[in-house]
């Protein structure tokens, strides 16, 4: 549970990285797509509605495609 919290949170910290090279402001409400790995789909799944009050998602997508592994692929839907 540890282990998938700070998953969350490092993955948090990746869309928000996100959210500030794409020139976003906090305010602004997105929606996402996100290309990951199975991995990387079960654990968005898990802590979607976590994930989308902690970044400002109005919804999240998640394609499963082939990435690095533990790596994500975002762009704005």
């Amino acid at each position: 549970e540890l282990k998938r919290e700070g998953d969350l949170r490092e993955l948090s910290r990746s869309i928000q990285d996100f959210r500030k090279t794409s020139g976003l402001t906090p305010s602004d409400k997105i929606a996402l797509v996100v290309t990951t790995d199975a991995e990387g789909k079960a654990l968005i799944e898990s802590g979607k509605d976590e994930l989308m009050k902690a970044t400002g998602l109005t919804s999240v997508e998640v394609v499963e495609g082939v990435t690095e592994k533990g790596s994500y692929d975002f762009k704005l839907k």
